[in-house]
Parts: structure tokens; C-alpha cells; sequence
């Protein structure tokens, strides 16, 4: 299950990032929400099918809970540069892509 990312910094109060991924269908999108999730049991962030795009993924979280979703990023192959970068803009990270094997995965944790 591949997407295209891309994340969007929002520096009032606490640093937070929303995070947005974009796959094939709304039940590539379905199924890699729960992958995702799986991930994430130790965070209030949780990854939602937006109502009027159904083939996208969102999350937000500042945090503990971005470090977990951002290494759970990189666990799917996401260059973490790519997703923090400033690079182009204050607003928003550079695009970056994902992909989420089918099956059962084991999730390697990156020292935080």
C-alpha cells in the first residue's frame, strides 16, 4: 500500500504538525489506517479518514505523540527529513511517500 505525504507545521502554542497521506483508494486508504494505528497504541494521535476525501489519511499531534507517529512514518519507509523540512517553506514539509506491506509487519522503534 503506497502514498504520497505530506506534513504542514503549525508553530502557535505548543509545536504540532498535521500530516496528510494519499493512496490509490478509500480501501487502500481503509486498511492502512488500521496498519497505522496498530502502531500508535500508546498515543492519543490517532490517523482519520477525512469525510470529503476518503483516499487520504490525517493525523495531527505535537509531542510525544508526533515523535510516535513520525517513527512509525519511518518504519513505512518515510524519509523523516523530508517530513520536518522547512526547506521550501515555514508552512509545509516536502512531499515524502510511504508503503505499508501487506501482512504482518514488525515495527522497529527508533531511539527517540
Amino acid at each position: 500500500m503506497k502514498a504520497q505525504g505530506q506534513a504542514r507545521h503549525h508553530f502557535w502554542g505548543e509545536y504540532a504538525q498535521s500530516i496528510a497521506l494519499r493512496f490509490a483508494s478509500p480501501e487502500v486508504a481503509s486498511k492502512a489506517r488500521d496498519r497505522l494505528n496498530s502502531t500508535l497504541s500508546e498515543t492519543k494521535a490517532k490517523w482519520n479518514v477525512p469525510d470529503k476525501v476518503p483516499f487520504c489519511l490525517s493525523v495531527i499531534a505535537s509531542g510525544a505523540d508526533l515523535d510516535a507517529v513520525t517513527a512509525s512514518l519511518a518504519s513505512f519507509g518515510a524519509d523523516i527529513g523530508k517530513v520536518q523540512s522547512l526547506r521550501f517553506s515555514v508552512d509545509c514539509g516536502e512531499p515524502f511517500e510511504i508503503e505499508i506491506p501487506e501482512g504482518e509487519q514488525t515495527l522497529i522503534p527508533f531511539p527517540g
